[in-house]
């Protein structure tokens, strides 16, 4: 049987490099397919670059979870296991 996991985003914060979003009121970035997600102290959660994906979450701990379901998925949306 052939297990397919998805490494776990890595959360760190924001820099003054420009696709970092600093100025966006991210306290916490991580890097995803295409993009980052970006989740401020209120847990709001933002794909930074899909300005149509924005989610408020109960805090910041959630909003991490609700990020790294949505980057599992996407991963795992471009696997193909044949046998």
């Amino acid at each position: 049987m052939i297990e397919i996991r998805v490494k776990p985003l890595k959360w760190r914060r924001p820099t003054d490099h420009p696709q970092d979003h600093a100025g966006s009121g991210a306290a916490w970035v991580a890097d995803r397919l295409g993009g980052r997600y970006c989740v401020d102290v209120d847990g709001l959660l933002w794909m930074a670059d899909d300005e149509f994906v924005w989610q408020q979450r109960a805090g910041v701990s959630e909003a991490k979870a609700a990020a790294q379901e949505d980057h599992e998925k996407r991963v795992l949306d471009l696997v193909e296991v044949s046998a």
